[in-house]
């Protein structure tokens, strides 16, 4: 006696296993989105930074060649005496210096109401004449004592 050989089915997964798979699929799916899209978050921040970090280099390269260009600039004799007959302090021989002075406000000129009530020379020597007075009584009262 043979047994009849029989055909196998061909097996395809059950409805619920299809669905855990699906929805595990989704999920991977889900988290490699969130993930990229937070690399790209952190790509574009730091991106802006490079650009920030690279003007500020420029603009400190460009500042460190106006340095380097004013010290060479004073370095020079010519430079040096030019800045010191601007301030005055250097002059070549048989040379005279010339000193320009601010005019001078004169004082007499201003009136009495320019000034101030309590600067007013009057309520000075109102204020003077009891500040005397008031003196001369503590005295006399510290005398008395």
């Amino acid at each position: 006696m043979i047994k009849r050989f029989r055909k196998s089915k061909p097996r395809y997964p059950s409805q619920s296993s299809q669905y855990i798979i699906i929805l595990s699929l989704i999920v991977v799916l889900l988290f490699l989105v969130v993930a990229d899209f937070r690399l790209l978050a952190k790509r574009i921040k730091t991106d802006n930074q490079v650009k920030i970090l690279r003007k500020k280099a420029d603009d400190l390269a460009s500042i460190n060649k106006d340095l380097q260009n004013k010290l060479n600039a004073s370095l020079d004799k010519n430079y040096v005496e030019k800045v010191l007959r601007e301030k005055g302090v250097y002059k070549k021989p048989n040379e005279e210096a010339i000193v320009v002075l601010p005019p001078q406000e004169n004082t007499s000129t201003k009136s009495t109401s320019s000034k101030s009530f309590w600067r007013n020379s009057s309520f000075k020597l109102f204020f003077s004449k009891i500040r005397e007075s008031i003196k001369r009584m503590f005295k006399i009262s510290l005398r008395t004592n």
